[in-house]
């Protein structure tokens, strides 16, 4: 097995998964690397950190795809070491879907350890939260509560308090604990943390929250993903209302930010 082509073996399983209108552009990039010497999965770990960067990038988004936990240290090496920021947030996404103790372990540590580059902490947490795991949950408590914190490991962290919690019994103590913490922020000065508080607040449908959010629907402050806390503020209602986001015209919102993203969450 660990020596089949991955053209021939591997690969058509992985394009399968995919909507058809990707499945072109992605085999252009499978074959280029096949061109650099990549013909088996064995190939893809021995090679990856000698690929130029859009086949490092392929072979980092394949890692994640073809379902080999023995891909996961390189991985986390790549988080760690790649000079390509969009490469390192790629490892994470592969890890994430990857799973598994080894990763989530490996994730946790890099996350936790202040001496890392906040990106990688960040993309650390971002993939923590996309793997919904539960064990993290105190880190993404204490993390999103820490003011002295990075702005951007702490939206990740808020991202895996909606994950993980998203759909969880209100009257558990992680929950009640989770709904505490976010309310105090919901006033913060930062925008970013605002934002991402209604968020949060709106997927765990706190309803205590509500008399705030009512406020914040005049706030318009924008968040770097692109839209206002007003706008966030007025769906986290109608999530707490119910159950569900609503539909959102994510281009409109976007309209006029310099920041093109578009994510809503993990936890939908």
């Amino acid at each position: 097995m660990a020596s089949k082509l991955l053209i021939d073996g591997l690969v058509p399983a992985v394009l399968k998964r995919l909507a058809p209108e990707g499945r072109p552009h992605t085999t252009r990039h499978i074959i280029a690397l096949r061109r650099a010497g990549v013909r088996t999965y064995n190939d893809l770990i021995e090679k990856l950190p000698r690929l130029r960067k859009s086949e490092r990038g392929t072979a980092v988004w394949l890692l994640g795809r073809v379902n080999r936990r023995s891909g996961v240290p390189v991985l986390l090496q790549v988080l760690v070491d790649d000079r390509v920021q969009s490469i390192r947030w790629d490892a994470a996404v592969s890890l994430s879907l990857l799973g598994g103790q080894r990763a989530i372990r490996g994730l946790l540590a890099l996350a936790r350890d202040h001496t890392n580059d906040d990106d990688i902490r960040a993309a650390a947490t971002h993939a923590l939260a996309m793997s919904y795991e539960e064990s993290a949950l105190d880190f993404f408590v204490r993390t999103f509560a820490d003011s002295a914190e990075h702005t951007e490991v702490r939206v990740q962290a808020a991202e895996g308090i909606a994950a993980v919690l998203g759909h969880c019994d209100r009257r558990t103590r992680r929950w009640r604990r989770a709904a505490d913490v976010l309310l105090p922020l919901l006033s913060d000065q930062e925008v970013e943390i605002r934002f991402w508080a209604v968020f949060a607040a709106g997927s765990l449908r706190v309803t205590k929250a509500r008399r705030r959010l009512r406020a914040l629907t005049r706030d318009r402050g924008r968040a770097s993903m692109g839209w206002s806390v007003a706008e966030e503020a007025k769906d986290a209602l109608h999530c707490i209302q119910h159950g569900t986001w609503p539909e959102t015209d994510a281009f409109a919102r976007t309209r006029g930010s310099d920041n093109p993203a578009t994510r809503r969450s993990t936890s939908q």
